[in-house]
């Protein structure tokens, strides 16, 4: 294991894609399986946090921290019929040429795929534009090996009930609070397709057993360290085309996604033009048919075959109330590839969008709510930038109603810098108020960690009860998705 502490590393490591910046005391570059028990036992020694840390795409700030910053750079990829197990260093895009080649693949992708890690993706629970259609992380993880603060190395795996209930130490403890918390747990839930707020409790019980590793996924390292993962992976992916929908105002969005419904899309996604023309890239739209006003509107499509794909594809053609908006077709591998490609730049090329010293900030950038309530929440949005007089860039995943919402500010400005604390408040209450979360994808981090017991007031001790059992000297990323009492 190598120690970093040269000044000028640990500047680099004191940032990640947040807008929080924290230098660390020492980075800690975990080489081999070995060295992750190393790193607890000095940490527990020192009484110093761990901050562990894939590539640094996290958006709410999980991967900096005052402490040890912890890298691993062990990569490792082998399959076994339709799963495959990995180190936590692999990166997303590396890993699906991995299982392309064995005509296999896992259909989560971030925008950030080809620089994300798999660690980071199952930390946080990442989802992706085809969650729609085949779900987030946790639905593909099967079995992790991960290094805990005070009981080293541990595989864990999905259990039955009874026998969690009567297990070892840690694994009764939690399986007894959830079996007896599950009222609560249900009830708190948020109704919507897709979260990463909190532990996700109530994915832990379910066909008679207690799934002990999703409490894992989207625990964003405030358990342990994650060494191994095995995660089930699908056979060779449908036939696809790509539907390309362009409408003038987020008002027609909430229509247009109900009329492709029917056609069970993989993704439906939303892309703000405005984006590309306030970063001066407006020649990335080109490529697309109609004006360069409004918002775009990707539809994937799939079939099993050419002759699945068709019958889909004439079904949404003879949709009189979408002809309207004059959607056009995308078949060729090239012209899909280079519109999904435009897709994943947004959150790059809004990063270039400057209004003065204002430039987009996250924060509310990752709202979602139930499929059914996705107008409200725009009429909502716009309303309060409207009366706030603010500009702001919004695109995201139309069909799990997940958007990343972005207002212009100068966080150098304490009147912006308070402005954003209470429009992260405003826009928390009313997405509670329709039964959705703060966060669908992206997870807590120290910039939403405040927030997490306002949206679970029932099972946030529970929570905490939980961090308590694996982590009772809060070495694990303290401070990120749960604050100490």
């Amino acid at each position: 294991m190598r120690t970093l502490t040269d000044e000028r590393l640990l500047a680099e490591y004191s940032r990640d894609a947040g807008i929080l910046t924290i230098q660390p005391r020492a980075v800690m570059v975990a080489e081999e399986e070995g060295d992750l028990l190393q790193v607890i036992q000095r940490a527990n020694r020192d009484l110093v946090p761990i901050t562990p840390r894939g590539s640094g795409t996290s958006i709410p700030s999980q991967s900096v921290g005052g402490g040890y910053v912890v890298v691993q750079t062990r990569k490792d990829v082998r399959i076994t019929g339709t799963e495959f197990f990995c180190t936590p260093a692999v990166i997303k895009a590396d890993l699906n040429l991995t299982l392309g080649h064995a005509n296999l693949w896992m259909p989560v992708d971030p925008s950030s795929y080809r620089a994300c890690t798999i660690g980071g993706m199952v930390s946080n629970n990442s989802s992706g534009a085809r969650t729609l259609k085949y779900g987030s992380t946790i639905d593909y993880v099967k079995e992790l090996t991960v290094v805990l603060p005070e009981e080293g190395k541990r595989v864990v795996k999905a259990l039955p009930l009874d026998e969690a209930l009567h297990g070892d130490s840690s694994t009764r403890k939690v399986a007894s609070l959830v079996a007896d918390n599950w009222r609560s747990i249900l009830r708190e839930k948020p109704k919507t397709t897709k979260n990463s707020s909190g532990y996700r409790l109530e994915r832990l019980i379910h066909d008679g057993l207690f799934d002990l590793p999703k409490l894992f996924v989207g625990s964003e390292g405030t358990l342990g360290l994650i060494s191994r993962l095995t995660c089930r992976a699908r056979e060779k992916a449908p036939l696809r085309s790509l539907l390309v929908v362009s409408i003038d105002s987020l008002k027609d969005l909430e229509f247009v996604v109900e009329e492709l419904r029917a056609s069970k899309p993989s993704a439906v996604e939303l892309l703000d033009k405005s984006i590309f023309l306030k970063a001066k890239r407006g020649e990335l739209l080109k490529q697309f048919q109609g004006s360069e006003k409004g918002y775009l509107v990707y539809v994937e499509i799939e079939g099993r075959d050419e002759a699945e794909l068709r019958g889909v594809l004439e079904q949404v053609a003879e949709n009189e109330k979408l002809a309207k908006f004059d959607p056009f077709l995308l078949r060729e591998a090239g012209e899909m590839s280079k519109a999904w490609e435009t897709r994943d730049l947004a959150l790059t090329i809004a990063g270039e969008v400057r209004s003065g010293n204002r430039h987009p900030v996250p924060g509310i950038e990752d709202l979602v709510v139930p499929p059914g309530k996705l107008r409200d929440l725009l009429a909502f949005l716009e309303t309060t930038f409207a009366d706030l007089g603010l500009e702001f860039i919004s695109y995201g995943h139309a069909g799990d109603a997940n958007l990343h919402v972005r207002p212009l500010l100068d966080l150098s400005d304490g009147r912006d810098k308070q402005l954003l604390s209470e429009i992260m408040s405003s826009c928390f209450e009313e997405v509670w108020k329709m039964g959705g979360s703060i966060t669908g994808e992206h997870g807590d981090g120290l910039l939403r960690a405040g927030y997490v017991k306002e949206q679970y007031p029932e099972t946030y001790e529970l929570m905490v009860q939980i961090k308590d059992i694996y982590d009772p000297k809060w070495l694990m990323n303290p401070g990120v998705k749960l604050q100490r009492p």
